[in-house]
């Protein structure tokens, strides 16, 4: 990559694996670099997922993510939805802002750039941010520097950023508890 400029456009070889058949494929994509602002070097962003994931439900549901991309904004889709699902207003009727990656068992996962995430938010004011508790103390320490006025709550889990939900005045009380562990 390091060999490439930011803008230019790379070809990428990726062996995809199909499990249940027993194969392996090679495919090509292209690529167009990026520019590191923190390193001012070129860089690849890579995210793994399941390939071809999808679940069968009887809800619809759609999301327009508009400029969002990657899964930083998984942990805000997933609050979005139950907001959707259940009465009430998960928010309060104010701005939250919410960055973190979620796992399917309900884990909230770091992100990077959390301290630009929380200048944009401060400057459409939101009265918090929910940030990944695995977040480094590096960037933790930015993301607080860079509040002003925003509450920040760490969460490590769905369960958690819903009771941060709460804690910044929004309406949980038709959210069906989480099953007691054991």
């Amino acid at each position: 990559v390091r060999a490439n400029e930011a803008g230019d456009i790379v070809d990428v070889e990726l062996l995809r694996a199909n499990l249940d058949a027993g194969t392996e494929e090679v495919i090509v994509r292209q690529v167009t670099l990026g520019l590191n602002p923190d390193t001012n070097l070129p860089y690849m962003g890579v995210v793994a997922e399941t390939f071809e994931r999808s679940y069968d439900t009887e809800l619809d549901v759609t999301i327009d993510s508009g400029d969002v991309g990657g899964p930083s904004a998984g942990l805000a889709f997933t609050l979005a939805i139950i907001d959707q699902l259940t009465e009430g207003d998960l928010t309060g009727g104010q701005i939250v802002a919410v960055t973190g990656t979620i796992s399917l068992d309900g884990k909230v996962g770091a992100v990077s750039g959390a301290e630009k995430k929380v200048v944009a938010a401060r400057n459409e004011g939101a009265i918090g941010f929910i940030i990944p508790a695995s977040l480094s103390e590096t960037e933790k320490v930015l993301v607080r520097r860079h509040a002003g006025g925003l509450k920040i709550i760490e969460v490590s889990t769905l369960d958690e950023a819903i009771a941060a939900m709460e804690e910044l005045g929004g309406d949980v009380s038709s959210i069906p508890p989480p099953p007691a562990a054991g």
